[in-house]
């Protein structure tokens, strides 16, 4: 009960306060005229613009005194302005018991465009503008003010300084050397990147449907494109007219693009168009979960030979003719067919023999799950063999080459199977990519950026070891999905030392609203902690005693209720590679959106 009346009692002291402090702002203002109230309100705004403390308020009002003394050489520079206004208010509101508020107002407007009107004002304009901000500061930032009012002493509100920049930066190009502008600080409105070096690192993007994760991410893709940097989108949301989007933009800057879509018009795409047979049949092996590894065993030794033979007989490889050549009899008329070209028709004879008893045994699944690909209603964007002679074709190593955009759109909706499966079918082309194509020299180099939006839908230990080994060749990968349960869903044998994985792999994060509290506060421990200053207030039944302590205390750099409660388009950033630095932005809007 008593804390019931002290809660009552502190509010109703703080809207006393607000309506003294709103009376007080206006009868001063009031005494300033049109003139020094246009050049206080523009004094004040500038502050805030700019976000300047007690300090910087006190050198404005400074600079308002100084510019006087220098017009009048005299105090007349304070009191002549409020003697001047107190006669107008005299001879049109009270002279003869009449108000001419019409007079008043006209006389005000004359003013305002009266050039000497502003040398006669403008300094007492300026020096009370520097003192409301001044005061302003000091009660909205005293923690003991805040406690006493039932505030949070570390609340931090979006300041109007970031909400004008970020207006800017929606206007500026999300480029910028060496990375990309994502946002801006809630608090005070510097530019926040994530640049190349950072990147390289790995980034996790999380947030609930509706928060704004894909504004973030998409601009990450806006600056690829804009400094020519090769960039791979992987969506498992399958948003075809987001697709639509990114590749019209990558065109008309002159990108070269590649769009594979399962439900609109796509290219045509071969996951096996580079690398030795050993790495062909691992992108193969590694569409399957594996229950035992004798089964594994025999599956790549099969797939080696099916990839060994074709590369022999100098078979255009791709997923159509890989379907089609998964029989020991097929292979072994090819060998025959072929016999005059090949010096070593008898080993791979031997070899294709040897598969007999594999054939016999588990490979059935795996060359069943082939020729469901190769026999689907998609299956036709995989017969690359047979493509019309403009038809597009995507092969991931001449595309990170020509530095374009690639963007898978997976609709995990409408094909939940075959958007898992074309998902590590992309990783796994990448890794292949990344491990034996891309150069090992820095120097040599080039950021070749990869998005898996919604790698819930596809995600294994193949995305772990592409972000893994992709740091020592370039490779600059953002994971994002709806929440974090989200990823341990991927592995539902161990989904938390999965998603324990994907965090470690990880060292920037940009996390939007999530609704769930576990989601939070998993975030909120990464994140961590920090020592801070606690202040608390004695309030009475009258309110503020005056009476407070200041103690020193762990607490979370980042609170879950935070997390929880942001609204869309903000987010809170968290760079590991810069001391756990943490920041609250505002999130860009960029062109593609």
């Amino acid at each position: 009960m008593a804390a019931a009346l002290v809660s009552v009692s502190a509010k109703k002291d703080e809207q006393l306060m607000a309506v003294m402090a709103v009376l007080w702002i206006l009868g001063s203002m009031a005494m300033l005229g049109p003139v020094g109230l246009a050049a206080a309100t523009i004094v004040f705004v500038a502050a805030m613009l700019f976000g300047l403390h007690v300090i910087g308020g006190i050198m404005i009002s400074a600079t308002g005194a100084g510019l006087g003394f220098a017009l009048w050489r005299s105090h007349g520079w304070f009191s002549e302005p409020l003697h001047a206004m107190a006669e107008i208010y005299r001879d049109y509101l009270f002279a003869g018991f009449r108000w001419d508020t019409e007079g008043l107002l006209q006389l005000f407007r004359q003013m305002i465009w009266h050039r000497p009107a502003w040398s006669f004002f403008a300094p007492l304009g300026i020096a009370a503008g520097g003192l409301y901000w001044t005061a302003w500061t000091l009660f909205t930032k005293s923690p003991l003010k805040q406690v006493a009012h039932g505030r949070a002493a570390s609340k931090r509100s979006t300041s109007l300084r970031a909400r004008f920049r970020r207006f800017l930066a929606n206007r500026q190009p999300a480029a910028i050397d060496g990375g990309s502008l994502i946002g801006v600080d809630q608090t005070n409105g510097k530019p926040v990147h994530l640049t190349d070096a950072d990147a390289k690192q790995h980034t996790l993007v999380l947030g609930t449907i509706g928060s704004g994760k894909t504004v973030a991410i998409l601009n990450v893709v806006e600056s690829a494109i804009q400094r020519q940097l090769p960039m791979v989108y992987v969506d498992g949301k399958g948003d075809y007219a987001l697709a639509q989007r990114v590749i019209s933009y990558a065109t008309a800057r002159g990108r070269p693009t590649y769009l594979f879509a399962m439900n609109g018009d796509s290219c045509l795409y071969n996951p096996l168009a580079d690398g030795g047979f050993s790495s062909k049949k691992d992108r193969i092996i590694g569409l399957r979960e594996w229950s035992e590894d004798h089964y594994l065993k025999l599956a790549e030794g099969y797939m080696q030979t099916v990839f060994k033979v074709l590369d022999a007989c100098n078979v255009h490889t791709d997923l159509a003719s890989a379907s089609g050549y998964m029989s020991t009899a097929r292979l072994e008329k090819l060998i025959k067919g072929k016999r005059p070209r090949l010096d070593n028709h008898k080993d791979l004879l031997s070899e294709v023999s040897d598969q007999k008893q594999a054939e016999k045994e588990d490979i059935e699944s795996l060359r069943g799950e082939l020729r469901t690909l190769a026999r689907s209603e998609i299956g036709h964007l995989f017969d690359t063999a047979n493509a019309a002679p403009k038809r597009q074709v995507l092969e991931l190593l001449r595309a990170v080459e020509e530095r374009a955009v690639v963007y898978f759109c997976l609709p995990a909706l409408q094909f939940p199977a075959f958007a898992k499966t074309l998902g590590k079918l992309v990783i796994n082309d990448l890794k292949a990519t990344a491990a034996d194509r891309l150069p090992k020299d820095e120097r040599s180099q080039v950021p070749l950026y990869t998005v898996f939006d919604e790698f819930s839908v596809f995600a294994g230990d193949q995305v772990l070891n592409l972000i893994n080994m992709g740091r020592s060749v370039g490779v600059r990968a953002v994971l994002a999905t709806q929440s974090v349960a989200d990823i341990g869903r991927a592995a539902a044998d161990s989904p938390d030392h999965f998603t324990r994985q994907v965090f470690g792999s990880c060292n920037s994060y940009v996390i939007h609203r999530l609704n769930a509290a576990e989601d939070a506060m998993s975030v909120v421990d990464t994140i961590g902690t920090e020592d801070r200053i606690e202040h608390t207030a004695q309030v009475d039944h009258i309110g503020s005693t005056g009476l407070g302590s200041v103690r020193r205390t762990k607490g979370f750099i980042i609170h879950a209720d935070t997390i929880k409660n942001q609204p869309m388009g903000q987010a809170v950033y968290v760079n590991k590679n810069r001391g756990n630095s943490v920041k609250r932005i505002l999130v860009r809007k960029g062109e593609i959106v």
